[in-house]
């Protein structure tokens, strides 16, 4: 893959450096199939081999740049690093179905099989049970404050977990969709979106639980479901073995790229932003910079996948 050069300006503000956006951008994915392949999609659409397992599932990419993923067949997750080599995470699971990260790295396990959720450390050394009982988990979101949420497919509801509960008591989130699958937050995080085997994908407001009407484009299958850093929706339908790119109203979906077997899981690639060149300060006569000055950056964008903004630190 190709790096692609980009330009931003940082403007000087009150409180310290403010980033423009750069503008929206094709994004880059890793897709598990129904052929044991785990492919990698370049920003133009193209497929590429990346990885292979049995059945890969639900997959995410934790803070280093890894890919993880759920294999129901194999009853494990295993890791692959961003050079494609594969290790076991964790095994003797039962039908795993989705992974998620927290935002202390540790990884929640859609152990399906077990009706159980299983939390693993960053390095997956140990794990526990965060939640049991549940009926047949098979989708797994995670909210910024440490909300947990869970599609359980077999008994058609969602469930949450406060993440200031220690006891992980599970609460009802909705029990008005039938066969959920797949489950996604918004950017914000303000609202819920829960896939199902109809094709069908419900908005949730998170803090009233209210259903919207579902999302106007009906899809065939919704295996999987992600919002991008610019808040662009994509949709892996397992049916037209697509990831379709939808419209800000959900009239429209846009094929960006297809394969050859059904499509289960995916995630996206992280973006890596570097500034490359920086061009003088405005001249002031002190070689100092003021509040409202603009600076031009030079900065390369590699994998183009995840914000569609850039920080420097």
């Amino acid at each position: 893959m190709f790096p692609r050069l980009s330009r931003f300006r940082i403007a000087l503000a009150a409180f310290g450096l403010a980033i423009l956006p750069l503008p929206a951008r094709a994004q880059s994915f890793y897709v598990g199939l129904g052929n044991g392949s785990v492919v990698r999609v370049d920003n133009a659409g193209a497929v590429n081999a990346f990885g292979t397992a049995t059945a890969p599932r639900g997959m995410a990419v934790d803070a280093n740049g890894n890919l993880l993923v759920a294999d129901s067949t194999d009853n494990a997750v295993y890791k692959f690093t961003p050079a494609g080599v594969r290790t076991t995470f964790a095994s003797g699971l039962n039908a795993p179905n989705d992974v998620a990260i927290d935002k202390d790295g540790n990884v929640l396990v859609a152990n399906t099989g077990a009706g159980e959720i299983r939390k693993y450390v960053p390095n997956g050394s140990s794990s526990t049970v965060f939640a049991t009982g549940l009926g047949a988990p098979i989708a797994l979101a995670i909210a910024s404050n440490g909300d947990v949420f869970v599609a359980e497919q077999s008994t058609d509801r969602l469930s949450w977990f406060d993440g200031t509960d220690a006891a992980h008591t599970r609460h009802d989130f909705a029990t008005d969709i039938i066969g959920p699958v797949t489950l996604t937050l918004n950017p914000t995080g303000t609202q819920l979106l829960a896939g199902n085997t109809s094709g069908s994908v419900y908005i949730y407001d998170r803090a009233t639980h209210g259903a919207q009407p579902p999302f106007a484009a009906r899809f065939s299958a919704t295996s999987d479901m992600i919002f991008d850093g610019g808040g662009v929706f994509y949709v892996l339908d397992g049916s037209r073995n697509a990831i379709l790119r939808n419209s800000a109203d959900g009239k429209t979906s846009t094929a960006i790229a297809t394969f050859a077997a059904q499509p289960f899981g995916f995630a996206l690639l992280p973006a890596s932003v570097a500034a490359t060149k920086a061009d003088t300060f405005p001249n002031h006569g002190d070689g100092k910079a003021r509040q409202g000055d603009t600076i031009d950056y030079k900065v390369t964008i590699t994998n183009n996948g995840g914000d569609t903004g850039a920080q420097l630190h």
